[in-house]
C-alpha cells in the first residue's frame, strides 16, 4: 500500500506486498511454492522457501520479466483511475512520475494520501 511504502520504503514495501499475497496463495493452492526468484539484490526469507536474488533479473529470466510487465500494467491502470479522481496531478498521463506539471500541482494543491512521501516529491529548493 502507499502508506506502507511511505513507512518502510519502496523495496521493503514490495517485499511486504509479496508476503501479503503469497500467504493466501499458499493457503488456497494445492501447489506450494518451491523456490522464489527475486529481481533485485535483497530479500528476506519467506516461510523457509529457498530464494535467489538476481540483479536485473527481468532481463535474464522470462518469468521475472512477465511479473514485471504485470506489475507495471497493474500500476498504470491504478494511476489512470487515480487520474479520474485527482485530474489536477495528471496521473493519467504521467503514471506517477514527477513531471513538471505534476510537481506544479503538488506545489499548488499539496499532496494526497496516494503520494509516496518516501520519495522526493519536489526539488530540495522547493517546499510542499
Amino acid at each position: 500500500s502507499i502508506k506502507q511504502d511511505n513507512n518502510i520504503g519502496g523495496k521493503s514495501s514490495n517485499q511486504s506486498y509479496l508476503y501479503s499475497n503469497a500467504i493466501p496463495l499458499q493457503e488456497s493452492n494445492q501447489n506450494e511454492a518451491e523456490y522464489i526468484i527475486v529481481d533485485g539484490n535483497r530479500f528476506k526469507s519467506f516461510q523457509e522457501i529457498p530464494h535467489q536474488c538476481i540483479v536485473k533479473g527481468d532481463g535474464k529470466y522470462q518469468n521475472i520479466a512477465a511479473a514485471s510487465v504485470l506489475a507495471k500494467t497493474y500500476r498504470d491502470d491504478f494511476m489512470e483511475k487515480l487520474g479520474l479522481e485527482f485530474p489536477q496531478y495528471d496521473w493519467k498521463k504521467n503514471k506517477g512520475y514527477p513531471t513538471k506539471k505534476h510537481r506544479e500541482a503538488i506545489k499548488k494543491y499539496g499532496i494526497t494520501t496516494y503520494h509516496r512521501t518516501s520519495f522526493q516529491l519536489l526539488p530540495q529548493s522547493q517546499k510542499i
